[in-house]
């Protein structure tokens, strides 16, 4: 039986990484958005990046946003997915026409 696996690699904010990843066949490369995280990458530069791959899907990945930063990435980069540290009725009411992904830890 075929199984059906996807891959994501979260943090990407080199432009080698990310066509490194779009050519070994990722399935989806996340962009963080949270300025706490060691990964953080702006918009411009996400959005420059995101123009030279083709294939993976695109997660915009957030820790706590407000719903302004949500608003302006995702309308600046449009992610087809976006990825949350937790859920928030306000964050999910504004970005509701788009699937979310919902980081679990089990630790």
């Amino acid at each position: 039986m075929e199984k059906n696996i996807r891959i994501k690699v979260s943090g990407v904010n080199t432009l080698a990484g990310a066509r490194y990843a779009a050519g070994m066949g990722i399935n989806t490369l996340g962009f963080c958005f949270d300025n706490m995280s060691e990964s953080f990458i702006d918009l411009p530069f996400a959005k420059e990046i995101a123009g030279w791959v083709e294939g993976p899907t695109l997660v915009a990945e957030f820790a706590n946003p407000s719903i302004e930063v949500l608003e302006t990435t995702v309308e600046f980069i449009k992610p087809q997915f976006v990825q949350l540290s937790s859920l928030n009725k306000d964050v999910l009411n504004t970005i509701n026409y788009l699937p979310i992904l919902l980081v679990a830890d089990v630790n």
